[in-house]
């Protein structure tokens, strides 16, 4: 009877479990069907932006992409990347003057990280994206590296070599996802408002069966898909399906060499209906593998409960996840400037190697047309143009391609907000003035600009704030966080040097402080190195005119400003930031406040 009594409980639990994988499979091809059609077509902006083309060459005809909207989409992201991906990538704002201190220190902290996570290298996938698919999707998490690592040491006895565990990485980290492979819940135009998200990814059971011994899967779903019969048949057509659409490359790369195991992993974030949260917690993290093993069933681990998806779009639809691109808008002009390139070719070619209409009665060998210079054809009848000619196109319309080409770049020029000679940095044809041509850089960079802002809104400082939540959380206090640069010399705050011995800052829970104390604001540079360059010397010459303003400037921080913005390297060197010259330097400038003089001594 006991026996039966488990068996009961056993199909019960499976039961819950089929109804969990069911809700998770349904949401994904609900998602899946909606935007199937916008998936395909990232595939085609994919390709055309990458030039790469699909079917079958004929010898004869040309074949040529004009690289249009690949230059639009690169100076677009360089022009971006330069202005938003500086470090200091954020600037934490003190709610008040009591709040500073905390602010500086979560500054340095969140910087430091960001930087751990190659923000920089992200920031332009990222940005790429954007400009490629219209919306660009990211997400973060707590990532904990742990192993083995081998030291060489000399403590004086000689040499010796250790392998002792060491913990490699251990903070928050993000990274950019691929939009294919990310099923929102359709009928939202952001991710914070929608109730749940699908995000697929594959890993190797290997790799899952030793997630299941961390604890990270539960063990009996590992233990289902171990001993399943086989992978699901739904798993075969979706690694199809990515091959041809996700993946997005002309050569299709095989997901599965000979010895691997791919699973594919179905991750759900969000609200599930209360009858299937045990816990009565609703918003949870669900685990299908294969869309048949539920391998993971539990609460959302975060403080808010959040969703840990992002979203930034350079050109965002008010009322559509999927926003605009940049290929999207100018894609018909690509295709038609692409033909039109190429009929001129092909008009090209029969011009310089033309048809050759021949008599048959001329007995003229058409092996002797491969010509060289000062060769003799002989001829045994008479030489005419009745006899042999060649067919040379009418070139005369030709101008009108050029005239064509030249209005539909222009016409990408105004969908895309890249102009050629103010952004790309290709020189203009005609004559302008100085005066006109800084109004159209303005008008290009005001466009330019107000894509870094969404950027900023919309993934530099929301990702601040959730690694400052992910800090609050997960990060074992105290944290001892070395600072670099300026701020390891003086202090930003009270502007007093700093002992070299107190140079690591301690961060401690108390100053992960509730997102009202401190807020991260983006760091974004809306003019380019010469201009800012040009600002800090007349900066420079006007505060050397005010006797006043002379004496409050730190000097020193000023000029090691200054040769950073001359990108010069070895600043420490150049000036002289000792703690000794520090004081030095604050005497004089209270010498001077006194009535001494003024301006840098």
């Amino acid at each position: 009877m006991a026996l039966h009594e488990g068996e009961i409980r056993r199909e019960r639990g499976r039961g819950k479990r089929d109804q969990i994988t069911n809700l998770v499979n349904s949401r994904f091809e609900y998602s899946e069907s909606t935007f199937s059609t916008q998936f395909q077509r990232y595939s085609r902006w994919y390709n055309l932006y990458r030039s790469i083309y699909q079917g079958k060459f004929q010898p004869f005809k040309n074949n040529v992409t004009i690289p249009i909207l690949f230059g639009a989409v690169q100076s677009s992201v360089a022009q971006k990347s330069s202005m938003i991906l500086q470090s200091p990538y954020v600037t934490m704002m003190a709610g008040g003057p009591e709040d500073q201190a905390v602010a500086r220190r979560q500054e340095t902290l969140v910087n430091r990280q960001l930087d751990d996570s190659d923000t920089y290298t992200k920031g332009i996938n990222l940005l790429l994206h954007g400009d490629l698919y219209g919306t660009a999707i990211y997400r973060w998490f707590w990532r904990i590296e742990e192993g083995d690592t081998t030291i060489r040491f000399d403590l004086g006895a000689g040499e010796k070599v250790e392998t002792k565990p060491t913990t490699k990485f251990n903070g928050p980290d993000w990274e950019v996802v691929d939009p294919v492979d990310v099923y929102v819940a359709p009928g939202y135009a952001t991710i914070g408002a929608m109730p749940w998200v699908v995000y697929r990814y594959w890993m190797d059971l290997e790799d899952i069966a030793i997630h299941g011994e961390l604890g990270y899967f539960d063990q009996e779903g590992v233990n289902d898909l171990t001993y399943s019969p086989g992978p699901a048949s739904a798993t075969a057509e979706s690694l199809a399906w990515r091959r041809n659409v996700a993946s997005m490359t002309v050569d299709k790369p095989n997901h599965m060499d000979k010895f691997a195991r791919p699973i594919e992993i179905l991750e759900f974030w969000g609200r599930v209906p209360r009858d299937l949260a045990p816990d009565g917690e609703t918003s949870r993290v669900i685990s299908v593998a294969n869309r048949r093993h539920l391998l993971r069933d539990r609460p959302n681990p975060y403080h808010d409960k959040r969703v840990p998806f992002g979203a930034y779009s350079p050109m965002p639809d008010p009322h559509y996840f999927h926003a605009p691109s940049k290929i999207e808008v100018a894609s018909k002009l690509q295709y038609a400037s692409n033909r039109i390139a190429n009929q001129k070719l092909d008009a090209l070619d029969l011009a310089l190697d033309p048809v050759w209409l021949a008599s048959r009665r001329s007995g003229f060998d058409p092996r002797n047309l491969r010509l060289r210079p000062g060769r003799v054809l002989w001829a045994d009848r008479e030489v005419g143009p009745d006899m042999i000619q060649p067919l040379i196109p009418d070139l005369a319309k030709m101008q009108n391609a050029y005239v064509e080409l030249e209005q539909q770049s222009r016409w990408i020029q105004q969908g895309t907000g890249i102009v050629e000679d103010v952004i790309q940095g290709v020189g203009a044809t005609d004559r302008q003035t100085a005066r006109e041509f800084v109004g159209r850089q303005e008008s290009a960079s005001r466009r330019i600009l107000m894509e870094v802002r969404l950027a900023e809104k919309m993934w530099v400082e929301p990702l601040a704030q959730r690694f400052v939540a992910l800090d609050r959380q997960f990060l074992p206090f105290p944290q001892m966080v070395r600072m670099i640069g300026s701020d390891a010399i003086l202090d930003p705050i009270t502007l007093q040097p700093i002992d070299a011995a107190h140079a690591p800052t301690q961060v401690g829970i108390n100053d992960m402080l509730p997102d009202y104390d401190v807020r991260a604001v983006g760091s974004t540079r809306s003019i380019g190195l010469g201009a800012r360059q040009q600002n800090m010397i007349l900066l420079l010459q006007a505060l050397q005119t005010n006797p006043i303003a002379a004496a409050a400037i730190n000097w020193i921080s000023f000029f090691r400003m200054l040769l950073k913005t001359f990108e010069v390297q070895n600043v420490d060197e150049l000036l002289n930031t000792s703690p000794l010259a520090q004081m030095a330097v604050a005497m004089a400038n209270q010498q001077m406040a006194g009535g001494d003089g003024a301006g840098p001594g």
